[in-house]
């Protein structure tokens, strides 16, 4: 169900560890960790859901190094009772998402929770010119993507109807997240970092 070819593969996921061809760039590694009850509710949240989401907390991390995503490991601690279903589907959100970014998902593990759904995931990308919060100075400009405040007032409602009103349908679009590309991220920051640096000079 998961795997795929991606061009820099060289062991495939299903061995006893993933390898793959170094990048001609820089390595870009980021990694996140979800829980029920504290980062998601599954009330609230179909199984779909809740992959695409924990692919898409990592995604945004590489976007704002300015780094294009390649590989991600995922794994994931349910209840014993766990249908096979909601696993199923929480690899098809997340499968969504990582098939648009035309990446792999490449290992992770599967195990049981005593209590809650537990989710980490990592992903590995690349990057030549790396950004980040720790190079920024007075005088860079800021760029967001979306619009602000729509999280804030999503989980407002969740927490006044306690129903399941937001769908996968309305957060992976057809339209590339935020219609950019991380391509686009990277060259694009590069350029304004040059300009910035000129400037200062």
């Amino acid at each position: 169900m998961i795997r795929r070819d991606h061009p820099k593969t060289i062991v495939p996921v299903g061995d006893d560890g993933f390898v793959y061809q170094s990048f001609s760039a820089n390595t870009a590694i980021v990694q996140d960790m979800s829980i029920e009850g504290v980062h998601f509710r599954r009330n609230w949240s179909s199984p779909e859901d809740i992959g695409w989401k924990c692919l898409a907390v990592n995604l945004s991390d590489l976007a704002s190094l300015g780094a294009k995503p390649n590989f991600a490991q995922v794994s994931l601690a349910v209840p014993k009772n766990t249908k096979d279903e909601d696993i199923l589907g929480f690899y098809r959100g997340m499968l969504k998402l990582a098939d648009q970014w035309k990446m792999e998902i490449v290992g992770g593990d599967l195990c049981s929770s005593p209590g809650p759904w537990i989710v980490d995931v990592s992903c590995i990308g690349e990057v030549s010119h790396p950004l980040g919060r720790s190079r920024a100075e007075s005088g860079d400009e800021v760029y967001v993507t979306g619009s602000l405040g729509l999280s804030s007032l999503g989980l407002s409602l969740l927490q006044k109807s306690d129903e399941k009103i937001i769908s996968i349908e309305n957060t992976s679009n057809d339209k590339k997240t935020d219609s950019l590309s991380f391509d686009k991220i990277e060259s694009d920051n590069f350029q304004k970092s040059k300009a910035v640096t000129k400037h200062r000079r």
